[in-house]
């Protein structure tokens, strides 16, 4: 029997010949994908500004000139837009659902277009101007840098990348922070659970400002076992503005062989005041011990008490 040979038809070959277009055309989109995307993320990541946040005491009918400093990192000119904005903390991330803010108009940008040359660094004046008649109480903002990169193929239609956003935290009024301390309260300081199983310990615990202005709020945290030497652990700095809340989660590290501990938090407000609260919690393997002592139980029964059971069996049989 002889052995058939598989002989193309035109077909076959242009059924080839698409499948092949289609595989290289797939290959070079994917790098066309990849090569934007590396140049957008380089581009992302060429621009420094600072300072991100800053903090001002403004004076009723007297301008405050703040000075951002922006700085391109790559070696390719850069345009920036600035643009102020309003200031909301939604689920505690400051840059997120911004909202309108009388600060807004009382700021105002000289060059809110700039281009940096490359490996350059400029300065952007930012002027906020109250008026006479601004009352006391706590203002914010927010003012986003967007680099803007031209397109070859529209120049008319420049690319946006993702912003940077610069806080200004502005205050009128001397704060009194005897008063601020009575206006802050600690809400909900707890361990996971009073009985734990074994360590590490898991707190939880939020910090709520009622003044009329923001604070930084510097929470210190305290583990004191019964018999030991205490432990003080620094969290993280957070500004609180009025009429928000603002939540710390903290894991103690291995507490040793103690059981009984107490947990003191001490949130600094400024100025050497302080808010104070402590809760406390035990350490103890509780459900290995059940255990263990359910297991002595009924080895004591079935050793020493076998022959009572065994009786009490035997007259329930005989009454029935």
């Amino acid at each position: 029997m002889k052995k058939q040979h598989f002989c193309p038809t035109s077909k076959h070959i242009q059924i080839y010949k698409f499948i092949n277009n289609a595989i290289v055309f797939l290959a070079l989109l994917t790098l066309l994908n990849c090569y934007f995307t590396m140049k957008t993320y380089a581009v992302k990541q060429s621009l420094e500004v600072s300072p991100i946040i800053n903090e001002i005491r403004l004076t009723p009918g007297q301008p405050t000139v703040i000075n951002l400093s922006i700085e391109n990192l790559s070696n390719a000119p850069l345009g920036i837009h600035a643009e102020i904005s309003g200031l909301d903390e939604t689920n505690q991330n400051i840059f997120t659902d911004q909202h309108p803010s009388i600060l807004t108009k009382w700021t105002g940008i000289a060059t809110p277009e700039i281009i940096l040359d490359p490996l350059s660094q400029k300065y952007i004046p930012v002027t906020i101007n109250p008026p006479k008649d601004a009352k006391p109480s706590g203002y914010y903002e927010t003012i986003f840098l967007s680099p803007v990169v031209s397109s070859k193929n529209a120049p008319s239609s420049p690319v946006v990348l993702t912003r940077i956003g610069a806080i200004i935290l502005a205050t009128i009024g001397q704060l009194d922070y005897n008063d601020l301390a009575k206006k802050i309260s600690i809400q909900d300081f707890k361990a996971t659970s009073h009985f734990l199983e074994k360590s590490p310990a898991d707190l939880s615990f939020s910090v709520e400002n009622k003044y009329f202005t923001h604070f930084t709020a510097k929470p210190f945290i305290t583990i004191k076992p019964l018999f030991g030497q205490e432990q003080t652990t620094l969290l993280e700095e957070k500004h609180i503005l009025p009429g928000t809340t603002k939540t710390w989660q903290f894991q103690t590290s291995t507490l040793g062989k103690n059981i009984f501990f107490q947990a003191k938090l001490a949130v600094s407000v400024g100025n050497g005041s302080q808010v104070l609260a402590d809760t406390w919690f035990i350490v103890l393997p509780y459900k290995s011990a059940l255990i263990f002592i359910l297991i002595l139980g009924i080895f004591y029964i079935s050793i020493f008490r076998r022959g009572r059971i065994i009786k009490a069996i035997e007259a329930l049989i005989g009454k029935n």
